[in-house]
C-alpha cells in the first residue's frame, strides 16, 4: 500500500538573510512557485500545503495552486522558533479541522528551488524500499572537511583533529561526508510522534548533486540561483536525480 504523503512547504514573511524570500523572483516568478509546482507534478505527494504567517505569500501560493488552509500563528514566525513546532501546528490542525492524518509528510522549503518532482518521488521511494522512518537530502562538500583547518598558538590544525596534515593522505582516503542540502526532509508520522525528531531512525541519506540541493540564503544566493536558472533554461539539466 502506497504511502499517504503530505508535502509541507514553510514560508515566514520575515527573514534576516533575504527579506521575504519566499516571494521574491527567480526567473520571472515568485521563488516559492518553484517548490509548488514541483509538490504537484509529484506523483506520490498527496496535499500540497503552505505554512506562513503573511497574507501575500499565502495569497501567491494558492495561486500557484498550493493549499493555505490555515495561517500560521505569529509567535511560530519569529528568528527563533523551531521548524519541528511549525510542523506540530500543520499536523494538529489539519488532524482536528479536517481529520486528515498522512502515513507521512515531507519538507519542501522554498530556498531549494531546483529540487525536482522526480527528487521527491525517489526519496519517498527510497524510504517504502529500505523501510526507513526518514529520509534527508544530501550532497557531497566541494571541500573536504579534511582539508579544513583552524589556527590558533601559531599552529595549524585539521578540522577532523586526527588527521596528519603531513602525512599526504589523498582525497581518495578521506572518510565519505555529506552536507545537508535543506531540499527534502521526510518523515513517517509515527516514528515522528514516537521519537520526537523529524530525523527518526532509521535515516537514510538521498544523495543530490549539489547544484539540485541548491540552497537560497541570501542576496548572492540568489543571484548566482540565476545564473543557474539561466543556465538550464537555454542547455536543460544532466537529468541526474540522485542515488537509491
Amino acid at each position: 500500500m502506497a504511502l499517504r504523503v503530505v508535502a509541507i512547504i514553510p514560508a515566514r514573511g520575515g527573514s534576516k538573510g533575504l527579506p521575504r524570500k519566499a516571494i521574491r523572483s527567480l526567473g520571472g516568478k515568485p521563488l516559492i512557485e518553484h517548490t509548488i509546482a514541483s509538490s504537484l507534478a509529484s506523483k506520490l505527494i498527496e496535499r500540497t500545503i503552505v505554512s506562513t504567517d503573511d497574507d501575500e505569500i499565502a495569497s501567491v501560493a494558492r495561486a500557484a495552486g498550493a493549499e493555505v488552509p490555515f495561517m500560521r500563528p505569529a509567535e511560530l514566525a519569529t528568528d527563533t522558533a523551531s521548524m519541528d513546532l511549525t510542523i506540530d501546528h500543520v499536523l494538529e490542525e489539519l488532524a482536528s479541522r479536517q481529520g486528515y492524518i498522512p502515513d507521512a509528510y515531507v519538507i519542501l522549503q522554498p530556498t531549494n528551488p531546483f529540487r525536482s518532482s522526480a527528487h521527491i518521488d525517489h526519496a519517498i521511494t527510497l524510504m517504502e524500499e529500505r523501510h526507513v522512518n526518514s529520509v534527508v537530502s544530501v550532497a557531497e562538500p566541494t571541500e573536504h572537511p579534511a582539508e579544513m583547518v583552524t589556527f590558533g598558538n601559531g599552529r595549524m590544525t585539521s578540522m577532523l583533529g586526527d588527521m596528519d596534515l603531513g602525512a599526504g593522505v589523498q582525497r581518495q582516503g578521506y572518510p565519505d561526508c555529506y552536507f545537508l542540502t535543506g531540499a527534502i526532509y521526510l518523515t513517517r508520522l509515527s516514528a515522528y510522534r514516537d521519537q520526537s525528531t523529524r530525523f527518526a531512525v532509521p535515516i537514510a541519506p538521498y544523495v543530490m548533486d549539489p547544484l539540485d540541493g541548491f540552497d537560497i540564503d541570501t542576496p548572492r544566493d540568489l543571484d548566482l540561483a540565476e545564473v543557474i536558472h539561466e543556465y538550464r533554461q537555454r542547455f536543460g539539466n544532466s537529468g541526474w536525480v540522485g542515488e537509491l
